[in-house]
């Protein structure tokens, strides 16, 4: 299944739930719905073919077959449930995007055993790392994957400069020092 992604604007009560700054000011209106005439642009360009060749690549199912991505400013980072973006330039909120979306295909909990026995021992390996590192791990895999399938290196290097985390940072190292495409044989295969 190729889940539809709605990308939309947060509404008023969300953004102002989200914000935790007292007297923060909202970007401007049409700034913010420029960013997303762009994103939906990009995403009707490269969606489907990324959706399908993580299916391709993980064998993995998506628990929705929509998914609503709201875009908002003020908030300190993205995240997956609700799938939420911050502003940003627009190939960062594209590369995040996708970030976030692994993270919805990586998180159904109806995977097959095969999966989850394959993920756990390979995780295992990483038990002195944070939970973090370990979820992310897998995640850059495929990140990587798809970058480099779709974009290039400049690309995928930008990606892991963009983070400052170091939980982050260090998933990315594990990745780099595996190579992407060695883990996703170990663990997709």
């Amino acid at each position: 299944m190729i889940p539809r992604i709605i990308i939309q604007r947060a509404g008023k009560t969300y953004e102002k739930a989200l914000v935790k700054v007292q007297d923060f000011e909202m970007l401007n209106e049409d700034i913010i719905e420029a960013k997303i005439g762009e994103l939906k642009e990009l995403w009707e360009k490269w969606g489907n073919e990324i959706i399908t060749e993580l299916n391709q690549v993980t064998k993995l199912e998506w628990m929705d077959a929509s998914i609503r991505c709201y875009v908002t400013h003020g908030i300190p980072v993205s995240f997956s449930h609700p799938l939420t973006l911050k502003v940003n330039e627009i190939d960062v909120m594209f590369d995040v995007l996708v970030h976030e979306l692994i993270h919805r295909l990586l998180n159904n909990p109806d995977h097959p055993e095969k999966f989850k026995q394959a993920k756990h021992k390979f995780i295992k390996e990483y038990e002195n790392e944070s939970r973090t590192t370990k979820v992310h791990i897998l995640l850059h895999t495929l990140h990587s994957h798809i970058l480099m399938k779709f974009f290039d290196q400049n690309r995928l290097k930008r990606a892991t400069e963009f983070v400052k985390n170091p939980d982050y940072v260090r998933s990315w190292e594990i990745v780099n020092n595996l190579g992407y495409e060695n883990i996703i044989k170990q663990v997709f295969r």
